[in-house]
């Protein structure tokens, strides 16, 4: 169920963290009480749990296909940008492919 957040306030203090089970892994996920989509109230964890709750279905889908992130670090009405590499903490087991321009 997602979190209530009051219009215009975006919840999830720098620090805050917690951990969503994936399968046999915990995610870390940080500001998690941050508001991603805010006309639904939706916060960082709601979302980090739906994917955690479909992963099976979805990487199934997923797997070999390349992925390009748009991000929106600042919700949906801010600044957008597209991520084509991935971050220094990013884990080894994901395949990198060349060739982006």
């Amino acid at each position: 169920m997602p979190a209530e957040a009051p219009t215009g306030v975006q919840a999830g203090a720098p620090g805050e963290r917690t951990e969503v089970r994936a399968g046999d892994r915990l995610v870390a996920v940080s500001r998690p009480g941050k508001v991603l989509f805010p006309d639904d109230a939706i916060t960082k964890r709601d979302l980090a749990e739906y994917y955690a709750a479909v992963a099976d279905v979805m990487v199934a889908h997923l797997a070999g296909r390349p992925i390009a992130m748009e991000r929106f670090p600042d919700g949906l009405g801010g600044q957008r940008f597209y991520q084509k590499k991935l971050g220094p903490s990013a884990p080894g087991r994901y395949p990198v492919m060349l060739g982006w321009r």
